[in-house]
């Protein structure tokens, strides 16, 4: 259960439902898309990544995809 003071603060990413999925997310967020797909999936752990977002973001999934509070 979350619980929030202020809608501006919270972010819902559609579709984004597992710790991988959140890890493509944030790293293409951050603008790296410019390295292959194969390179990036050959030295980048999305999963763990992604999971290292979630232990330490205040969301967490919901049904639609992942809330991301700030």
């Amino acid at each position: 259960m979350f619980y929030v003071d202020d809608f501006d603060d919270i972010t819902l990413i559609y579709d984004v439902n597992t710790d991988r999925e959140l890890g493509e997310y944030w790293v293409n967020e951050l603008g790296i898309q410019n390295i292959p797909r194969d390179q990036l999936e050959t030295y980048f752990d999305y999963e763990a990544y992604g999971r290292d977002i979630n232990i330490e973001s205040s969301g967490g999934f919901v049904a639609d995809g992942f809330l991301d509070v700030h």
